[in-house]
């Protein structure tokens, strides 16, 4: 919500119906539809398309590390819900009129584990392998999700992108 002080987090899982003019359409933009579950990134675009006939200011975006616009695969066993910092964050953007294009890292990992889990207290965690990092996700079917904080009113995410994750080919 431009303007807001606290900002909206807006989420949807990616074929977005075509733009209409006087709003913000997101699109997501993936190199296909099949991807190894090995832990590195898949590289995507999200395009935002702005018909409102103005530029628009959005505050909180890009202001992490990983930004506020993030995306993510998720299924029935593994949710996509990325942590946000609750910091006032300073910096915005101007979203021009017409389109824009921004490069994200889909994560084919796991967004956090565990190093031991504590007896009963974690019995579905994910358990962090001793060579650090996080898992790659299990191979199967999943659904892209797109979050974007301070996303303005009334924006268009798209309809959920079906995508395969297959295991590593071993050597």
């Amino acid at each position: 919500m431009v303007g807001s002080s606290t900002p909206k987090i807006v989420a949807a899982p990616a074929a977005t119906p075509p733009s209409k003019p006087g709003r913000v359409t997101v699109h997501l933009l993936l190199p296909g539809t099949t991807f190894v579950s090995d832990g590195s990134p898949v590289h995507a675009s999200v395009v935002i398309d702005n018909k409102t006939g103005r530029s628009l200011v959005i505050k909180n975006f890009k202001c992490t590390v990983d930004g506020e616009l993030r995306v993510g695969f998720s299924n029935t066993q593994v949710p996509f819900a990325p942590a946000f910092t609750d910091e006032r964050c300073l910096r915005q953007a101007s979203l021009k009129n017409g389109i824009s294009q921004f490069d994200v890292n889909v994560d084919t990992s796991y967004q956090s584990c565990i190093e031991r889990p504590a007896g009963d207290q974690a019995p579905h965690a994910v358990i962090c392998p001793p060579s650090g990092g996080t898992p790659a996700l299990p191979a199967g079917a999943y659904k892209t999700t797109i979050i974007w904080v301070g996303a303005p009113a009334g924006t268009v995410f798209p309809r959920p992108s079906a995508i395969v994750l297959r295991p590593p080919v071993s050597r």
